[in-house]
């Protein structure tokens, strides 16, 4: 898919020259840009959907710490 984007003429510069200097096309950092803001996205949903169902079973954020620890632990 080809996609035209506007940057600050700043940016842009700077992303080139980011993308020289990783040995990557401009094309891959904008790919991997995207991708981190996918995942980033979506770690955030997760971490929204967590705190609202411990809310629910009324556990504050200290208890799903201990939780979580107990749980690698084997407890």
């Amino acid at each position: 898919m080809n996609l035209t984007i506007s940057l600050p003429d700043d940016l842009q510069a700077k992303l080139e020259a980011a993308a020289q200097a990783d040995g990557k096309t401009v094309a891959d950092v904008y790919t991997e840009a995207a991708e981190r803001y996918i995942a980033h996205r979506d770690l955030d949903d997760l971490g929204r959907r967590g705190r609202a169902y411990a809310q629910s079973l009324d556990r504050k954020p200290s208890d799903v710490l201990r939780l979580i620890d107990d749980a690698r632990r084997g407890r």
